[in-house]
């Protein structure tokens, strides 16, 4: 570890809430410094408030848009600055939008490839060199059960999470006799902003019949599959029926009920 960190510390991206705001909580919970980065200032500043508080983590927070042009390179110059390269990663930032492609506006689905993609890839390109030549650290992505299969009215965000998922087993078995661990976290339907921020109809039945999971329990499944060393975890029953199904059942079957699932209001 290098001479400016004192504990083990961990990077999250989309901290200011749902998934990426319980991870910081369950690390900060395990002794973690944390380095949260999201959109919102405010609130990160409130999750750190409450952390340092509760657990004595020394927090940084770094608000800023990761799709933005120069994000990642800022990002990677504040922390050189602190002299911290962190221990653990978790690119959870993301974001998704619902609606017919051909008629939703262009700069938002780019903005979905900027984010979801290339801050993401960045991120990693930036820190896995310098946690090969320390001999140690770990990336969690945060993917979806979207990256098994295209998606009708997301077609964009599934496709993003569909690079997630190749780039990151891709890279996993390139560090696999390495101490760097790289890890995808796959969920399905999670309560929280995302749904609302997507314009996606969380009212409907087969909606509902996913069973979404609250954002704690998605990130305890992945923490905890993360220390056990898994590759691949995704949270909850249905969630892994629907990887296996997408797996093995024809498109032709597959697509309609992801169209189902997936139509505007």
């Amino acid at each position: 570890m290098n001479s400016g960190q004192t504990k083990k510390t961990a990077l999250i991206t989309g901290a200011s809430g749902g998934i990426g705001k319980a991870f910081a909580e369950l690390l900060a919970n395990d002794g973690y410094d944390l380095i949260l980065v999201a959109r919102s200032g405010d609130e990160l500043n409130r999750i750190a408030g409450m952390e340092m508080t509760r657990n004595e983590t020394k927090t940084i927070v770094l608000p800023m848009d990761l799709a933005a042009d120069g994000a990642v390179d800022k990002l990677v110059a504040d922390l050189k600055e602190r002299a911290i390269v962190p221990d653990i990663i978790i690119n959870n930032a993301g974001i998704g939008l619902v609606g017919e492609t051909a008629k939703l506006p262009i700069e938002k689905q780019m903005a979905i490839i900027d984010l979801n993609i290339k801050a993401l890839t960045k991120i990693c390109l930036r820190f896995v060199p310098q946690m090969i030549e320390r001999g140690t650290g770990g990336i969690i992505n945060v993917s979806s059960v979207a990256a098994f299969m295209p998606g009708p009215y997301m077609s964009v965000y599934y496709a993003s999470k569909a690079y997630v998922q190749s780039f990151s087993d891709g890279l996993a078995n390139e560090l696999r006799n390495t101490k760097i661990k790289v890890m995808t976290l796959c969920p399905g339907p999670v309560d929280t902003g995302f749904q609302a921020n997507a314009n996606m109809d969380t009212k409907r039945l087969v909606y509902k019949m996913m069973g979404p999971k609250s954002a704690h329990d998605v990130a305890l499944d992945g923490w905890a599959g993360f220390k056990a060393g898994n590759k691949v975890v995704v949270p909850g029953i249905m969630n892994l029926l629907t990887v296996w199904s997408a797996k093995f059942m024809p498109k032709a079957l597959m697509m309609p009920i992801v169209r189902l699932f997936q139509k505007p209001k």
